[in-house]
């Protein structure tokens, strides 16, 4: 036994060696492929196997297979060969519906459509065409004048089963006839069909009476039918042509026209949104009435308005023209429509009145009525400018809302007052006035004195709050001139100049107009000029002037808090104590100059600040006493 054991363990030896070695030299090069100084002998390597258990070694997941390159080659060609994808052959599609015409009859309970439906075959053999139609019921179907192969199923309805022989594609018409019960509403009829879909869908929807809606989804192109151009009845029926496309399905809805009731008048109910807008010398009114007509149709619509509002427009869709008449309780306006209203109709009117301060003070809010209507109830709403105050002095048939409740079309607008009414006249009165503006002004006045000028730059600041202004005042000494501009610096904007002109009088008040309304803070600066002729100040005479001088300021009537400051500016050749100032008190220069901006802060060229003072609302007078070289002289400024 020892002996067989070992035989078989030589001869293992051996096979495994020489497989080992083969695999090596493949595993390294390609076949026919011999590195130079390569060797032709073989080199033995040694694998000891356990021959007891050689089937539970190699038996198990993951064991490999040596095998020639050649014979992997031959596998891996064979392997790519049979997984590589067969191009597809013939058309991608083996049929398509191309176009439908579609011809769709109501009668009494059901609509009756007959449909031509043209099919392209393009594949050979048994092919199946989706139609379907789940929801109605197929009563005739025929293929080249034979009867039609259909095929039912409850998830997808019908299939049109054909039979196509040859590779040629061909053409076929499907004449179909289906019905369905469509639904009946008060005032309204719809039906709905899962059609044959094709890229051209036509759909002539025809109804047995004239001046029918009708509305068909989706709908990508429609035109009703001519009169006189189908046949001699055709005045006597409606009929609609609409492309509707590949649509998975067709609705169709449809409104009998209102024939009214004979002998009796239409009855007529109004929903009315009046909305008033008060500004500064106008008011200006749009009244939106809404018609709801039953029994009969109108063909003529009649609006009241107040006698002292001008009509400025009355506009819809439907309105052919309009005129106005005087009557003893205001203007009548009377409406001529296109179309008669048969259940529905829109009007707009628009006023307006251009009104004193005097009529301001007791305000009618125009009434829009409907006339000849049973009923009228709507709301009313008022937005007063921000620039006047205004309060409720009457008010009938009017219940006051909050905004909240106020219909979608009213409710984003921030309404003064909001009401709704149901019946009129109503009747809303008002006290408005305007809302007096609130002023404070800072300013800053320099006085730079030489010996040949005088120079006066006053810098106001205003905070305006309440109400805008267009116009500022100031009083201003004599014999100087004036410029004016609008001065900006951080926060403060630049006051908008239109234009600046003097009257004359004690003091003289310079008025300054602005393009634009003044609000917030704005800056504006006013530079006064005049040249001095003393023989005093330009050379040392031994001898006194005296000069008075009050100072430029906000005019006092025109704000309401009012405060500044003062430097005086000269060169070294003016020695210049004060006098007897008036409306003034005396301050350091650091707090003269305290928030001002850098320009503000910078001393003229050639001079040094030598006085500072601070005024308030009392009229300020400056004094000085000027000193030119050794002589001192008195000046009174």
């Amino acid at each position: 036994m020892n002996v067989i054991n070992h035989a078989v363990s030589h001869s293992l030896r051996f096979v495994f060696a020489f497989l080992f070695s083969c695999c090596c030299v493949w595993a390294a090069d390609p076949p026919n492929a011999k590195p130079e100084n390569q060797r032709d002998e073989i080199t033995e390597q040694t694998i000891y196997i356990p021959y007891t258990k050689l089937r539970e070694t190699f038996e198990q997941k993951g064991r490999g297979v040596f095998l020639p390159y050649e014979e992997f080659q031959k596998l891996w060609q064979a392997a790519r060969e049979t997984t590589r994808p067969t191009p597809p052959e013939g058309p991608p599609v083996r049929t398509i519906i191309s176009e439908v015409d579609n011809q769709a009859t109501v009668s009494e309970d059901v609509v009756q459509v007959h449909a031509v439906v043209s099919i392209e075959l393009l594949a050979e053999g048994w092919l199946e065409i989706p139609l379907h139609l789940s929801d109605a019921a197929i009563t005739h179907a025929t293929v080249n004048e034979k009867p039609a192969r259909l095929l039912f199923d409850a998830d997808s309805g019908y299939k049109l089963l054909v039979e196509k022989k040859g590779k040629q594609a061909e053409t076929l018409k499907l004449y179909l006839d289906f019905a369905k019960a469509y639904t009946k509403e008060p005032g309204q009829n719809h039906i709905s069909f899962e059609a044959p879909q094709a890229p051209v869908s036509r759909w002539q929807f025809t109804i047995a009476e004239p001046g029918v809606k009708v509305d068909i989804q989706p709908l990508l192109a429609a035109t009703e039918v001519p009169i006189g151009t189908v046949g001699p009845d055709s005045k006597d029926k409606t009929e609609v042509l609409a492309f509707v496309g590949a649509a998975p399905q067709v609705k169709i809805g449809w409104t009998l026209r209102a024939e009214g009731a004979t002998g009796l008048q239409a009855l007529v109910k109004v929903h009315s949104q009046q909305m008033v807008w008060i500004d500064d010398g106008v008011v200006r009114t749009r009244a939106q009435l809404n018609y709801q007509i039953s029994r009969a149709s109108l063909d003529h619509l009649f609006i009241q308005v107040p006698a002292d509002h001008k009509i400025v427009n009355v506009f819809e869709n439907n309105v052919r023209q309009w005129t106005v008449a005087d009557t003893e309780t205001g203007q009548r306006i009377e409406i001529q429509l296109f179309d008669p209203a048969r259940q529905s109709q829109s009007i707009t009117v628009e006023t307006e009145k251009y009104t004193t301060d005097e009529e301001m003070h007791d305000l009618t809010i125009p009434d829009i009525q409907a006339l000849e209507v049973s009923q009228q109830q709507g709301n009313l709403v008022v937005q007063v400018s921000s620039e006047l105050r205004a309060e409720v002095s009457k008010r009938t048939h009017l219940m006051q809302i909050d905004i909240t409740d106020l219909p979608p079309t009213l409710i984003d607008t921030p309404w003064t007052f909001a009401y709704r009414y149901s019946t009129t006249p109503v009747e809303l009165g008002l006290r408005v006035e305007k809302v007096q503006p609130h002023l404070a002004a800072e300013s800053f006045l320099t006085a730079v004195l030489k010996p040949d000028q005088l120079v006066l730059n006053l810098l106001v600041r205003y905070d305006i709050d309440k109400a805008g202004v267009f116009r500022l005042e100031y009083e201003i000494p004599a014999d100087f001139q004036c410029s004016v501009s609008g001065r900006d610096w951080e926060k403060v904007q630049a006051a908008q100049i239109d234009s600046y002109h003097i009257e004359d009088g004690s003091p003289r008040r310079l008025i300054v107009d602005l393009s634009r309304k003044a609000f917030g803070s704005v800056g504006l600066q006013i530079t006064l000029f005049k040249w001095l002729d003393d023989p005093n100040l330009k050379a040392p005479t031994g001898q006194a002037s005296t000069l008075v001088l009050m100072l430029p300021r906000v005019a006092l009537r025109s704000v309401s808090r009012v405060q500044g400051r003062i430097v005086v500016y000269a060169p070294e050749s003016l020695n210049i104590n004060a006098g007897s100032p008036r409306g003034l008190r005396s301050i350091s220069f650091q707090e003269a100059l305290e928030g001002l901006e850098e320009q503000s802060r910078q001393t003229p060229s050639g001079t040094r600040p030598v006085l500072a003072y601070a005024f308030g609302y009392d009229p300020a007078q400056l004094d000085f006493i000027v000193e030119r070289g050794s002589m001192p002289c008195s000046v009174g400024i």
